[in-house]
């Protein structure tokens, strides 16, 4: 007789994603977290914004740079925990060390 027992899957992991030197974003993949930033700034599609060179080698945070300091008082790592846990829809915004961290007064609203 065959096993019929489904195999365990992990749910998706969120992670950080660089957009370009001033912009990171929360999100599940590459891919959607690029399209999602795009349409913030006014873009339709991922093509229009590469045009506009918004992208600067877009891609995901590795675990040495996740550990690194966003801000002084947090590093990467632990603002995306703070999404989670305030149950933030991914993909976001999660900083730019121009222009601060993610509007936490925004995200509390999430939580009550």
């Amino acid at each position: 007789m065959a096993d019929q027992t489904t195999p365990f899957t992990q749910p998706p992991r969120p992670t950080v994603f660089r957009m370009n030197q001033a912009d990171f974003w929360a999100g599940y993949d590459l891919e959607p977290t690029m399209l999602a930033f795009a349409k913030e700034l006014g873009f339709a599609s991922i093509a229009e914004a590469q045009t506009a060179r918004i992208f600067e080698d877009p891609s995901p945070l590795n675990e040495q740079q996740l550990d690194q300091e966003l801000f002084e008082d947090i590093t990467f790592r632990e603002a995306l925990a703070e999404l989670v846990t305030l149950k933030a829809p991914l993909p976001c915004f999660l900083g730019s060390p121009l222009a601060g961290p993610f509007p936490r007064h925004d995200l509390m609203k999430l939580a009550a």
